[in-house]
């Protein structure tokens, strides 16, 4: 698209006029709200952030590739802005800037993959719907967030499939044809499973729960008398520990550290006070914060027959705890960070009132229960949500361990894309997009330093030039 053309009533040339003036203001004078104004100005001119469109909660488009020539020619623009809003906790804006993103030509063809070089915006489509579940997630005024990021994944999932379906036959007989309708998609395929990091390889294997057929060898042997029942008895020794009450069904360690509380946890288990409605209580074995002198004859056991999970746990991506959750408990519907893992649960100490299944997990469409001295295996990138209505405590070992799919010889790479898009999304937040013609600059993305002075991130360039965007490192050096 030429910038400089015009399309309908909209000039190309104003619009990004104002993009650059914006990324000025962004990187040289650090004003960031001013920015911000300059780049909504923009929308308002094509109409992207039109209020009575979106204020009765629409979700979504009528359908795919709706938007405006200019909206589209926005849509990077419109992401970043949804992000900067969301930080800012104005989850409506941001909401509507999403929405506004989904009726885009370039939401379509990142979806469709019509588009898969080295674009900057190669994720565009799967950062989209990311921001958009988190907009969700965060609005305080929504009772259920999970039903709506729901409804917005299903829609997509639709709307693809619906394109695909309308394509001639000609259209996939060409290799590069051909290769949009196999090539793996960074887009979720099921509305139920949502993780921040999606690694696509793994989708043909891709399942909700698992049966006990399908259990790695070394979960029915927790379940074995050689195991089960010192892991039972050093959890009830811990339990017990500093307690000076008698201790019995009804009581909770409150020795123990709340999960999510504190900078014990990192990363796994981040998000779990923002979804908890009740007590939650842990002591890590293995992971951020572990203490395996606690449950010393435990972890000889893990450390011999469940290699994968402590190996998971030790490269960052996981733990091993003991979980103990209250009673009259909720840990609200949410999806784990990436499906890179499992997750199994080894059933400790479960209420006894639970004939009416009032203690139980919920993972996508399936409803578990958990038996003392039982495993169940589930993915925790699919949504899932945890509830103890009854009047005892709920106490399980939990373990995340590699995903059986992954080959060994992969699992180092794979985990390295996670922590890559991390970061590449934590910098694209502070580096704002630029017109077509521009890529975001690599000393900002903090990808390398400058050679000269070693300075990087996006507070040590300056913009020389708009057109075609150059970049200046504060000490003079080109960037």
């Amino acid at each position: 698209m030429d910038m400089n053309n015009s399309h309908g009533d909209h000039d190309f040339a104003s619009i990004t006029d104002l993009w650059w003036a914006g990324v000025r203001l962004w990187y040289n004078e650090q004003d960031l709200l001013q920015a911000m104004q300059l780049w909504e100005q923009a929308l308002i001119e094509v109409a992207a952030l039109e209020e009575t469109k979106t204020t009765a909660r629409v979700l979504v488009p009528e359908k795919l590739a709706v938007a405006s020539p200019a909206v589209s020619y926005l849509a990077p623009l419109l992401l970043f802005l949804a992000g900067c809003h969301l930080d800012a906790g104005d989850t409506h804006k941001a909401q509507r800037l999403c929405m506004s993103c989904l009726a885009t030509n370039l939401f379509r063809d990142h979806l469709l993959l019509l588009k898969t070089g080295s674009s900057d915006n190669n994720n565009f489509s799967h950062g989209v719907l990311s921001e958009y579940e988190a907009a969700f997630q965060e609005d305080h005024t929504i009772d259920e967030p999970w039903n709506m990021a729901h409804q917005v994944v299903q829609w997509v999932i639709e709307q693809k499939q619906k394109q695909h379906e309308q394509q001639p036959e000609s259209f996939i007989q060409t290799p590069e044809t051909a290769a949009i309708h196999v090539a793996p998609s960074s887009v979720w395929a099921d509305a139920y499973q949502r993780p921040g990091f999606f690694y696509s390889s793994l989708l043909p294997s891709s399942k909700a729960v698992y049966t006990r057929e399908e259990f790695p060898d070394w979960c029915l042997q927790l379940e074995q008398d050689d195991y089960y029942p010192i892991i039972r008895d050093e959890y009830q020794r811990l339990l017990q520990q500093k307690s000076k009450q008698q201790h019995n069904n009804n009581t909770m360690p409150r020795h123990w550290p709340q999960v999510g509380a504190g900078d014990h946890r990192d990363g796994a288990g981040q998000h779990d006070a923002s979804v908890l409605v009740g007590d939650w209580r842990e002591v890590v074995l293995f992971g951020s914060g572990a203490q395996p002198h606690l449950a010393p004859r435990t972890c000889a056991i893990l450390q011999r027959i469940a290699p994968d999970a402590v190996d998971l746990a030790r490269q960052g991506a996981g733990e091993i705890i003991f979980s103990v959750l209250a009673p009259q408990t909720y840990i609200k519907p949410h999806c784990a960070s990436t499906n890179l893992r499992l997750t199994a649960h080894l059933g400790l100490q479960i209420p006894n009132d639970n004939s009416t299944c009032q203690c139980y997990l919920q993972v996508a469409q399936n409803k578990l229960v958990w038996q003392p001295g039982k495993i169940i295996v589930f993915d925790d990138s699919y949504q899932h949500q945890v509830h103890n209505h009854t009047n005892e405590i709920r106490a399980v070992l939990l373990l995340r361990f590699w995903h059986p799919q992954l080959k060994a010889q992969d699992r180092q790479a794979a985990l390295q894309q996670l922590l890559d898009a991390k970061e590449a999304d934590r910098q694209r937040r502070c580096n704002p997009p630029l017109p077509p013609g521009g890529k975001r600059n690599p000393q900002g993305m903090g990808i390398k330093s400058c050679p000269t002075c070693g300075r990087k991130g996006f507070e040590t360039i300056r913009l020389v030039s708009s057109r075609p965007g150059l970049f200046q490192c504060l000490c003079g050096r080109e960037a």
